[in-house]
């Protein structure tokens, strides 16, 4: 039999499946949104950035609730959904449009500039939010602080990385060095505001220290266990 003592177990319930979901749509939802740049009190970033912070929040519930494990396989799945995503949007632009109805060149117009964006995002998003748990793991497991403290330490150090990567891939190509450089200093600032936010709502689910998380599970998953051992005389 394969040991299996010291693999991570990936617990889900009805929540940790709805914030999968929920981290899922907002990337993608947050990728289509950074083809249009905005200008909120003069801060210069593409829209997506008032949604995007909040995905490092819903890691971080996912993580605690579900595991790293868990946490990174939705990250991957984000990943390749947004590939997936942007690839048929590039098929669909590629197309031979219905004449009946109009050229419809619109479509390719605002969706296809996004393949920098997508590349940026998708590169980002699996650096910085593996990092991020990375982080969140260490401060959390080792009993250091809160859920909260570490999830505040994550994202502190995780949307940095995230928007100097993500801006110079998507950006770092098209605007000059110094709008580039704005560009990024707005993207931190805002997904700061906005992770903060994101916080007070992290802050509603009561903490659960990793380490116990067996002891309050349904006992199916010892079950299950049980059956897998070794029965006398095999």
């Amino acid at each position: 039999m394969k040991d299996r003592t010291n693999k991570p177990e990936i617990k889900y319930t009805t929540m940790t499946v709805f914030v999968s979901a929920a981290f899922i749509a907002a990337t993608m939802t947050a990728n289509i949104m950074s083809l249009r740049m905005i200008a909120p009190l003069g801060l210069v970033m593409d829209a997506g950035t008032l949604l995007y912070p909040i995905t490092f929040v819903l890691r971080d519930i996912l993580h605690r609730k579900a595991g790293l494990r868990a946490a990174n396989n939705t990250i991957t799945a984000s990943v390749l959904t947004n590939i997936a995503m942007f690839s048929l949007f590039a098929i669909t632009s590629w197309m031979p449009a219905d004449m009946g109805t109009g050229p419809q060149t619109e479509f390719a117009l605002v969706l296809m500039p996004g393949f920098l964006i997508v590349a940026g995002s998708v590169v980002a998003q699996f650096i910085a939010e593996r990092i991020d748990g990375r982080i969140f793991q260490h401060f959390y497991r080792n009993g250091e602080g809160s859920h909260i403290k570490a999830a505040f330490i994550s994202n502190l150090i995780s949307i940095p990385l995230d928007s100097v990567i993500m801006c110079s891939i998507a950006f770092g190509f098209t605007i000059p060095f110094e709008s580039l450089v704005l560009t990024i200093g707005s993207n931190i600032l805002m997904k700061y505001v906005v992770m903060l936010v994101a916080l007070g709502f992290y802050a509603i689910f009561p903490d659960k220290d990793p380490r116990n998380v067996a002891e309050s599970e349904p006992a199916v998953v010892a079950e299950a266990s049980a059956e897998d051992e070794p029965k006398g005389g095999e």
